[in-house]
């Protein structure tokens, strides 16, 4: 999944480099954030997890959001390759996670939070669908019951036949 993750936070990355200055205040899935906010959360969270599992939690709040965004990326593949950082146990907000386990959070953050930018700021949100088949297979054992209100809305009806990145989308409560 590590190789996942590089490719997730790639699209990611080119993704927050198509965002218009003029963009930031537009409305995202994320219903109660704006661009600005949902970029800022993504980035934070990546540094988050970067920090959680050893690496650093430095953010140069100066640089432009790609370039934010791509130094909290490497930060935490970078952490996640030292070795034994997959058995190490790293502390979220939702509680101790191995670090395995960390790396599918993170994937699933990283690649649904790019689609959420992609969206709102009428970019492509194709996914490659062996990515966006292992985040929904992330996202189905991740995602229970208890999860929904707080973190994710209730499942949007997808069709069965839609492509990976859509039943992604709509189990975590947003429409493609």
């Amino acid at each position: 999944m590590l190789d996942q993750l590089h490719s997730a936070s790639d699209w990611t990355a080119k993704t927050i480099a198509g965002v218009a200055a003029d963009q930031l205040a537009a409305p995202t899935p994320c219903t109660e954030w704006d661009v600005r906010t949902l970029l800022d959360h993504l980035i934070g969270g990546t540094w988050m997890f970067a920090a959680a599992i050893g690496g650093p939690s430095d953010d140069d709040s100066t640089a432009p959001d790609a370039d934010r965004f791509r130094g909290a990326a490497d930060a935490l593949l970078a952490a996640l390759h030292e070795p034994g950082a997959l058995d190490r146990t790293a502390q979220l907000p939702i509680g101790p996670v191995p670090g395995s386990a960390l790396v599918g959070i993170a994937l699933l953050d990283v690649l649904v939070h790019g689609w959420d930018v992609a969206k709102a700021t009428g970019q492509n949100t194709a996914v490659a669908d062996p990515l966006a088949e292992t985040v929904l297979a992330v996202a189905t054992q991740a995602v229970g019951p208890e999860m929904r209100g707080v973190y994710f809305a209730d499942p949007v009806p997808i069709d069965e036949h839609a492509r990976p990145v859509d039943r992604l989308v709509g189990y975590l409560g947003r429409r493609p």
